[in-house]
């Protein structure tokens, strides 16, 4: 499979990861791209130029941190 992120800017397919593109926010170094978790509703931004950008875009920063991020568990 092909990421879906490239540094080409294109943010196709986002929802495989339960992201959503959020829009584009002015800052100081540039303009940030914004993005929402579909599993959390947490926003986050990130900068195209950023070295980790393609990690940025594909995952919630909260999810070692958020209980809606752990697995489901079997329990009755």
């Amino acid at each position: 499979m092909d990421n879906p992120v490239k540094q080409s800017g294109t943010l196709d397919s986002l929802d495989q990861f339960g992201i959503a593109f959020e829009g584009l926010i002015p800052t100081m170094e540039g303009w940030a791209i914004g993005f929402h978790c579909l599993t959390c509703d947490h926003v986050w931004t990130a900068m195209r130029s950023d070295a980790d950008f393609q990690k940025s875009a594909t995952h919630c920063p909260r999810v070692s941190t958020s209980k809606k991020h752990a697995p489901k568990t079997g329990k009755k």
